[in-house]
């Protein structure tokens, strides 16, 4: 039995540790950040370990940072991700083309 319970604190120990991090990711949120830096940009609803709603941005050099979502710039970041969310996809498509070869003879009779 001393077997079991030593497998078995030894396996909870193991999910807890590698278990998702249940906290918000952003700690502290910036209110400014210069657009022609961003790369992507990920709005994280509130969640039941987390009860404000955040703003994740990547940057172009793979950094990440926090928008407040209640600055100018947040606002304005979320509405044009909204935009672009509700924006239809663009329809690509392909033309055939044809090309053709005409080749004129010139007969030879002598």
């Amino acid at each position: 039995m001393k077997l079991f319970t030593q497998i078995f604190v030894l396996l909870a120990c193991g999910v807890i540790c590698h278990s998702a991090i249940l906290k918000c990711r952003c700690l502290s949120t910036s209110k400014t950040i210069n657009r022609s830096l961003i790369h992507k940009v990920e709005e994280i609803p509130p969640r039941p370990y987390c009860a404000k709603m955040e703003i994740l941005v990547t940057l172009k050099n793979n950094k990440q940072a926090c928008l407040d979502p209640t600055s100018k710039v947040g606002q304005a970041v979320l509405v044009s991700l909204k935009k672009k969310s509700e924006r239809p996809a663009e329809v690509r498509t392909t033309r055939a083309t044809t090309t053709s070869t005409t080749v004129t003879a010139v007969p030879t009779w002598s």
